[in-house]
């Protein structure tokens, strides 16, 4: 009998090696598998957390609201809009996560809302409606980590090319397609200890939720703080820390320049999408001017446009009163040059509450 050709062996081996990867990779990393043991405190794991306990929580009525956004929007408290329920006729769910930004808010809100009719509106936050182009999300390498879990195939092409350079364009293409070259480093510390991996996601499946519903926020502040903007002059808060007052600087002294934009095309691309999604159903996107900072910068010097605006005019989304925030803009409210503390987060909740319940309208039954 005539032997195989070493040729013909070699290539079939390579062959069924990548059906085996293909398999591997299907089966264990596309399929939801492995999303769900990844490291709770991880960029991805802590979409899946949302995700998951999101798709847990009850729907009970067609009044619900989602909030979504980054951690700023952590200032919802839903335990605080459960008591105004009664009132204002709706519950709250904040689906916001750290770190986030819109190109990741579109793809978190495609999985928690799969036949787009779970809310009666969404919670979009800015922080300025002008397009203001002081830092260029487009290229937020992070968004790869934070979505891998919820990326399909079908969004390798649109979400790679929405990198602007191509080292970052092909982690977002492992991202969407080689899930497990992503997860590698996950997987190393699940193999190193698998016993404080399952600990860590049997907590987060069991006790984070009720944890976060119960929160309480810090009670620090920032009173001292004054900043002369023209000098670029600051008097920190007694007894701040140097990484604190580093943090104070990069947030609320940072220049300006001229508008290049960048920020307005991310705008239109990634909440036009969020727009597209929902086209057609009865869920609407309002838009709102988060609390900015304890002391808010000056506006730039600089003509600029504002996309959000523009979404407004064309009937897109319910773009809210800019300045429906601003009392909450002082140094006794915010924790941080960014965050809100438990008094501040009370106070919004309240307010966002109302705000909703008044720009939506009669009750759906």
């Amino acid at each position: 009998m005539a032997e195989a050709s070493p040729k013909f062996s070699v290539w079939t081996r390579l062959f069924g090696a990548v059906l085996i990867f293909c398999a591997i990779e299907l089966l264990v990393f596309h399929s939801g598998i492995y999303a769900s043991i990844l490291e709770p405190s991880s960029a991805a794991g802590s979409v899946m957390t949302m995700v998951r306990n999101e798709g847990l929580r009850s729907v009970t009525s067609l009044n619900e609201v989602a909030a979504i956004g980054d951690s700023r929007m952590g200032a919802l408290r839903v335990k605080i809009a459960d008591q105004w329920a009664p009132e204002v006729g709706y519950r709250f769910a904040n689906i916001s996560v750290p770190g986030t930004t819109p190109r990741c808010w579109y793809y978190m809100l495609r999985e928690v809302d799969p036949q787009r009719d779970r809310y009666a509106a969404v919670v979009l936050p800015t922080n300025e409606y002008e397009d203001d182009d002081w830092e260029n999300l487009a290229d937020h390498k992070l968004d790869i980590y934070y979505l891998t879990p919820l990326l399909r195939i079908t969004d390798a092409h649109d979400f790679t090319l929405s990198f602007p350079n191509w080292k970052d364009r092909w982690e977002a293409f492992e991202g969407s397609v080689l899930k497990g070259w992503t997860y590698r480093r996950d997987f190393q510390e699940l193999v190193a200890d698998p016993a404080k991996r399952w600990r860590d996601v049997s907590w987060t499946r069991e006790d984070r939720g009720r944890m976060s519903y119960n929160y309480e926020f810090p009670t620090t502040n920032v009173e001292g703080l004054s900043i002369d903007f023209r000098s670029g002059t600051v008097e920190y808060p007694p007894g701040s820390t140097p990484d604190q007052q580093r943090v104070i600087r990069e947030q609320l002294l940072h220049g300006y320049g001229p508008p290049s934009g960048l920020r307005k095309r991310y705008r239109e691309e990634w909440f036009g999408r969020i727009f597209d999604y929902y086209r057609g159903s009865r869920t609407k996107l309002i838009f709102i001017r988060m609390p900015r900072a304890p002391i808010v910068r000056p506006p730039s010097p600089y003509p600029q446009t504002a996309s959000i605006r523009e979404f407004g005019a064309r009937g897109e989304a319910i773009v809210t009163d800019e300045h429906y925030f601003d009392e909450l803009e002082r140094p006794d409210w915010f924790v941080d040059p960014m965050h809100l503390n438990r008094v501040g987060a009370e106070r919004f909740t309240i307010l966002l509450t109302k705000l909703v319940r008044r720009v939506l309208g009669p009750l759906a039954s």
